[in-house]
């Protein structure tokens, strides 16, 4: 789950004055800067700029997904791994965590 939360939560790099954003968030606002090019009538120009503006909202959703499942399910392994090490410390007859523990 670890890595499935890096590769989903992964961003792109600053493109000039650009925050680091999700790749789905950078098509969209090229996408939206592309169809603001075309005439305001243009039904292609209009498309882009839909299509962008829901591709902006799925970046928004993405990111908000990686945060609670971080904060929620990573987190807690984490905290339980913790426990388990000061628990194998603690009493050393018990074996200890196998090396392929998730990342």
């Amino acid at each position: 789950m670890n890595q499935y939360v890096k590769w989903v939560g992964r961003r792109l790099e600053p493109a000039e004055d650009r925050d680091k954003s999700l790749p789905v968030g950078y098509l969209g606002r090229t996408m939206v800067g592309h169809g603001e090019e075309f005439h305001p009538d243009s039904q292609f120009g209009n498309c882009l700029i839909t299509m962008g503006r829901a591709n902006e909202r799925i970046s928004a959703i993405q990111e908000s997904y990686v945060g609670d499942a971080t904060a929620t399910w990573l987190e807690s392994l984490e905290r339980s791994l913790a426990m388990m090490k000061e628990y194998q410390v603690s009493h050393p007859g018990i074996s200890p965590l196998p090396s392929n523990t998730p990342n």
